[in-house]
């Protein structure tokens, strides 16, 4: 500290009126504050930048050294740009306006949080309306309103909904499951083995128990369904989950099958005359006195344990066969 008695004294000068006015000596005058520089990260960056590549250029008299160093400056360069990235995204958030970067964000991600949440809802409740209507329809004891419900089965099973968002799993945000998929699949398997020719409540054909002619059951899933003499002439089948099915009598005739799984499916005495099974898989499925004539059976799948016709001969149709059990 000074000690000149006149350093913190003010000089008094008069005016024009004659009043005396206090005017601070430029030595009274403090230094300007040192300034935050409006970069820091990005200038502290630069300076990094620059010594590190100083020293990644800096010939070496080693040639093993002259490769090390060549590799990391490349290296380096390919990191450089979202490094930069980085240090204005935290100049950005350290800087006055900072807040103002982090609650748009902020804002942005609770609004892609409610907008897949309100999606999630919607979607789900279109599922439950049309599964209601589903089963209004099957449960009228009509046989017209029951066929006409399942020629959508499929369709309406595998309807797909947005899952919930969790609102910190933002990297599941846009999975979607299938809602009906259960609830429909239970329900097929205890209503569909009540269906009879006598009670004549699912076919108004009177030598089918159950009709379901050309119905949509693409990618359904009717594990342990009892299919057994139904009427399934150009039924959509494809990629459907028919593992452990009865379809014992079935008339499938140009049933569309292909991808199905078949897996321990009973498909004795069922006919696949003209039915496309590419891509099936018919392991440990029986199918004695099944008719095939005419079925496209290429690239479809079976076991030793799968048993056919008599005299059918699997590889001459260019079926393939697979020793692993499933």
């Amino acid at each position: 500290m000074t000690s000149d008695p006149d350093f913190l004294r003010p000089t008094v000068h008069p005016d024009s009126e004659g009043v005396a006015q206090p005017v601070v000596s430029q030595q009274t005058q403090s230094a300007v504050p040192h300034e935050r520089h409006p970069h820091p990260c990005q200038r502290a960056y630069g300076d990094f930048r620059s010594r590190l590549l100083r020293a990644l250029t800096e010939p070496r008299r080693n040639r093993t050294l002259n490769g090390l160093q060549r590799t990391a400056r490349s290296g380096f360069l390919i990191l450089d740009m979202p490094a930069r990235w980085l240090m204005d995204l935290f100049d950005a958030i350290s800087g006055n306006r900072g807040y103002l970067a982090v609650g748009s964000v902020l804002a942005a991600y609770l609004a892609a949080f409610g907008l897949i949440d309100t999606k999630s809802t919607q979607e789900e409740t279109r599922a439950s309306v049309e599964r209601s209507l589903f089963i209004t329809l099957v449960s009228t004891g009509s046989a017209a309103s029951f066929v006409a419900a399942m020629k959508d089965f499929g369709l309406i099973q595998t309807l797909p909904a947005t899952e919930h968002p969790s609102l910190l799993k933002f990297w599941e945000w846009g999975r979607t499951y299938q809602p009906n998929r259960d609830p429909m699949w239970h329900w097929a398997g205890w209503r569909l083995g009540l269906c009879s020719k006598e009670s004549k409540d699912c076919s108004p054909r009177s030598d089918w128990r159950l009709d379901l002619a050309a119905a949509n059951l693409v990618d359904a899933n009717l594990d342990y369904a009892d299919l057994g003499g139904a009427y399934l002439r150009n039924a959509y089948l494809r990629r459907a989950d028919l593992r452990h099915a009865d379809l014992r009598g079935a008339d499938a005739v140009r049933a569309d099958l292909r991808g199905a799984d078949l897996r321990y499916a009973n498909l004795s005495d069922i006919d696949l005359t003209s039915a496309d099974l590419r891509g099936a898989d018919l392991r440990h499925a029986d199918l004695a006195s099944a008719g095939l004539i005419g079925a496209a059976l290429s690239s479809v799948r079976y076991s030793a344990e799968t048993i056919f016709p008599p005299d059918f001969d699997p590889k001459a149709r260019k079926m393939v066969p697979i020793t692993d059990s499933p």
